[in-house]
C-alpha cells in the first residue's frame, strides 16, 4: 500500500505572463484580465473629492469609488495613449463626472439604483469614433454617473487666465 499524498494547495489562477516559462503556464486560465498595477489608476473619494484636469498622462485603466464624495476626470488636457480607456466605477451616495473632447465614443454598462446615469453631448450631429473609446463599467446607488462632452479650452485664454492670476498675486 503507497502512502497517500496530501492534496494539493489552491492556488489563484492567473494570466500567463510573456516570459521564458510562458510554456510551462500555457495551460492556465484567467479568470479575468488583471492588467499592469502601473496602467492602473485607483482613486477613492470618501466624504471627500477627487479630481485630475488639466495635462496629466491617463493610463488604460481607471478605477474610481465615490462614497458621499465626488470623482471628477477631466480628460481634455490628458494624454490618453490607448484607443480604449476603461473606466471601472462604484459610486453610493456621490458622484462621478467625466468630462471628455468632442468625438469620444462612450460605451456604458452601467447598474443604477435610484440614481443617473447621462451622457451629454456636445453637439449630437458632430461624428462619433473620431477620438478613443470610452468604456464604463460600474454599480450606481443613490448618485449620478456623468459624461459629459464639452470642446478643448483654447490655449490664448488659459494663458490670458494664468497670466492674470500671476499678475494678482
Amino acid at each position: 500500500m503507497s502512502p497517500e499524498l496530501p492534496p494539493e494547495p489552491l492556488r489563484p489562477i492567473t494570466a500567463p505572463t510573456p516570459t521564458a516559462d510562458a510554456d510551462r503556464h500555457s495551460g492556465d486560465y484567467a479568470l479575468a484580465h488583471e492588467p499592469d498595477a502601473e496602467r492602473v489608476l485607483r482613486l477613492s473619494a470618501t466624504f471627500s473629492s477627487e479630481e485630475r484636469k488639466g495635462p496629466w498622462h491617463v493610463p488604460d485603466v481607471i478605477e474610481a469609488e465615490a462614497v458621499l464624495g465626488s470623482v471628477e476626470l477631466d480628460l481634455r488636457g490628458a494624454l490618453v495613449t490607448s484607443d480604449m480607456l476603461e473606466v471601472e466605477y462604484h459610486v453610493v451616495l456621490g458622484s462621478l463626472e467625466i468630462i471628455v473632447p468632442p468625438g469620444v465614443e462612450v460605451v456604458a454598462e452601467n447598474e443604477n439604483f435610484m440614481g443617473s446615469f447621462r451622457h451629454k453631448r456636445l453637439n449630437k450631429a458632430d461624428p462619433v469614433g473620431a477620438g478613443f473609446v470610452l468604456r464604463l463599467r460600474g454599480t450606481n446607488w443613490l448618485g449620478s454617473v456623468e459624461v459629459i462632452e464639452k470642446a478643448m479650452p483654447s490655449e490664448g485664454g488659459t494663458l490670458q487666465a494664468m497670466s492674470r492670476w500671476l499678475r494678482a498675486r
